[in-house]
Order: structure tokens, then sequence, then C-alpha cells
């Protein structure tokens, strides 16, 4: 009979998660609904504060549904998030901006007043995505909610302060923002004090696996759970991809084939030469350990618009095996050019050029020829024996096969219902190497 569970939390940017976990990784429920994201401009992507509470809750309630006597036992809460998704809250810690998601676009004119310092941040370039160019964004387009906004909070943040009452942030989804020192671990002041953010209060940083101590009282009370439950600081969705590989502080690399392709891998040392190669550094829950990762938008993202426009009667699983009916190194088929807000495809290859499982097909190979000069960056000299795979790319074994034949290694999907949460659940059971 077991004695504890633990619940992890899945914030990602399709679907938000929650499973409960117990012993040796075994997971006794799982959850989900989809993200009550909205776009109320062309570009802008965002989401309520009080959608954010009802989803996450929402997922207790399944929880509590589907594994009653499981729930009851929950000792531990955690999550894997994604990152640069934030809001502002007046001095009552009320919303005064829905959630700004990572992806929203409304800052893409904006430039930064200030010179980003690599070796502070680990972030090679602040993009539109990045929280301070939408800070900077709100500043110049809002000054009305400008003036009242009094504490900025992540995603994850809002989820640790309903939990524990406390505003501290995790220092891995921090670091992402370009506004922090990673090694230090503290807010760049430089960096506040040019786009205006000086008066903002921001959460405390620690690092991933840091014990906030047990849940308040209130909310033992409001998500009928446990009063001696404690709350674990998670980690970003791609590192605990490299925690559920076990390959934290070993010379391997994890891929995640989701809205976006993402590479990660750990490292000793920071590397301040790996700026001209777009590698994003950042802390892992040792110090002296960090996180490398690399991103890119030819990923799942090229299946989905590709379906949404040309097959949407069809769903994933359904073009998946119609692509697998191909041999693996069948390339008749090559897409050219893509564009992503026209939803165009520009495909070469003859007639089997206008048939869907050689387009499916060209896509796999798109995506995995992204991936393999990704690797390379990784790793210029030699490439890993293997590569572990997450995110929904690592559902289909066609996709895998071509990904392997491409990288000339092993390409193996991470044997769990969700890794991501088992990475998460990894931090809590302390199963990670430094």
């Amino acid at each position: 009979m077991m004695d504890a569970a633990s619940l992890i939390f899945d914030l990602g940017t399709t679907y938000f998660k929650a499973a409960l976990l117990a012993g040796d990784d075994e997971f006794l429920a799982v959850a989900d609904v989809s993200t009550p994201i909205k776009h109320p401009c062309s570009g802008w992507s965002e989401m309520l504060l009080v959608d954010f509470v009802s989803a996450f809750t929402q997922l207790l309630d399944n929880l509590r549904h589907i594994a009653p006597d499981a729930y009851r036992l929950v000792r531990n809460i955690s999550f894997t998030t994604q990152a640069n998704t934030f809001v502002l809250l007046d001095e009552a810690f009320e919303p005064v901006t829905p959630f700004l998601v990572w992806d929203d676009r409304r800052a893409e004119s904006v430039r930064l007043p200030v010179d980003n310092v690599y070796g502070l941040s680990g972030i090679p370039q602040i993009g539109a995505f990045s929280a301070p160019l939408k800070l900077q964004w709100i500043k110049q387009n809002q000054p009305e909610i400008w003036e009242r906004s009094c504490f900025f909070c992540f995603l994850p943040d809002y989820l640790t302060y309903c939990f524990t009452g406390k505003m501290i942030t995790e220092a891995g989804v921090a670091g992402l923002s370009g506004m922090v020192d990673i090694h230090r671990l503290c807010w760049l002041g430089d960096m506040m004090n040019a786009i205006g953010a000086n008066a903002l209060h921001f959460p405390a940083i620690q690092r991933a696996g840091t014990s906030l101590g047990v849940i308040t009282p209130e909310a033992s009370v409001r998500y009928q759970l446990s009063p001696d439950c404690r709350f674990t600081l998670g980690c970003l969705d791609q590192y605990a991809g490299v925690l559920a590989a076990d390959i934290l502080g070993k010379d391997g690399v994890c891929e995640t084939t989701g809205t976006v392709l993402a590479t990660a891998r750990s490292a000793t040392g920071f590397d301040v030469s790996l700026q001209q190669h777009g590698i994003y550094q950042g802390p892992s829950p040792y110090s002296g350990l960090y996180f490398r990762m690399l991103f890119g938008d030819v990923s799942a993202r090229l299946l989905a618009v590709y379906r949404k426009k040309y097959t949407p009667h069809l769903s994933y699983e359904a073009l998946d095996a119609m692509a697998s009916q191909l041999p693996v190194m069948d390339r008749s088929v090559e897409l050219l050019d893509f564009d992503f807000d026209e939803l165009g495809f520009e495909f070469s290859g003859g007639a089997m050029s206008s048939q869907i499982p050689y387009q499916v097909q060209a896509i796999y190979y798109k995506v995995a020829m992204s991936l393999k000069n990704q690797i390379k960056v990784h790793f210029p000299d030699v490439l890993p024996s293997q590569v572990w795979s997450l995110g929904g790319g690592a559902n289909s074994a066609h996709w895998l096969a071509i990904k392997a034949h491409v990288l000339g290694v092993d390409v193996c999907p991470i044997l769990s219902e969700k890794p991501t949460c088992l990475g998460a659940y990894r931090l809590i059971t302390n199963q990670i190497v430094s």
C-alpha cells in the first residue's frame, strides 16, 4: 500500500495537465484541459487570471473524481511550465492585465532600450516573445494600466502563490525572460531601470527543487488536500525533459517536437562563446551546472498548420498512419517553403507532391533536418549516441525513425505517460543526478 502520492501540474501552451504519481515513477491518474487562451486581436495571445485558476481547479476536481484514494494521499506538489507568460497585479494583488502568453506578438515593433548582456542573462537575443519587451509595450500603450501595476508574476508563480501564499519564481523560468543574472539569481538592475520596471515588485528567485514548505491552510481547504502537503518549485518543460531522460550532468540531449522545436542538455560551467550559436543557457537545480537549449519554429507546428488548411477532417493519428505507409528513406517530395501566417506550403516532387502521405512525410523530414542542425550546434565534433524525444512528435514511431535516419543516431521516446510530469516528480523525489 502506498503511503504518499505527488501532484504534478504541466502548464503547457495547448493543454494544462495534472498527474498523480507515486513510488517508482508510477502514474496513478492523469487529467487535462484545454488552455483558456484567447486571441482578441491579430497576434495577441492572452488568458484571464480567473480562467487560469478555473482551469487548474478543474484539473484537481477531475483527479479527485478519477482517483479519490490517491488524491487523499497527495503530500507533494510541483510543476513543469512554459516561460515568459506573465500577469501584472495591483497593490491588492488583483490583476490589471490578463496573462500575456509567451507567443503573444504585440511587442514585435518594440526595441529594448538597453543592451542584453549574454554573460549575465544567458539569453543570446531578447525577442518579441520575451517579457521585458511586452512590459515596454504596456508602458507605452497602456499607461493607465502601467500606473496601477504593482506586482509582476509569471504563470507558475501565481500557481505557487495559490498554494503557498509566497511570491517566488523558479530560476530557470525567470532566466528565460532575459531580466535575471542567472549566476547570482537576482533581477538585473540595469534592465529594470532601462524598461522603467524598477517600481514593480518581482518575486524572489529560487532554484528548481527548492521546497517551499507546507501549503497554506486556506489552500488545503480550498483544494481538499492534506494540510501536510508540501510544495516544491518545478521547472521549465524542456528542462523537465532532461530530468525525465536522466541525463542531468551527463553527456546527453533531449529534443521536444511540439509548438516549437527545442533541444536541451546540461553542462558544467557557463560558456560565453555560445552566444554566437544562439544557445540559451540557464540555471539548473545545482550551482555550477547549467542547462543549454536551442529553439526553432520548424516544429510540429508545421503539421498543425498543414492540417488546419488542407486536412481538417483528418486526425494527427490518421495523417501519421498515412505517412507511415511510406518507407522511412522515401524523399520523393520535399517541402520547399511555408508561411505560418498565410497558411501556405510549397512542395516539390511532381505528381506525388499533391498526395497527403508524401506531403506529411516531407514535413517530417523538414523538422528532422532542423533537429539535426540543432544537435550539431550542441555537439559540433561528435554526436551523442542517442537522442531522447518528447512532445507530440514523440508519439509517432515513423517520425522518430526519420529523425534517427537523418541524424545517424538512435532517437528514443522517453517511456513515460507524461515525460515532463515525470521530470518534475524527480525534483520532488531527488531522483536527479548532479
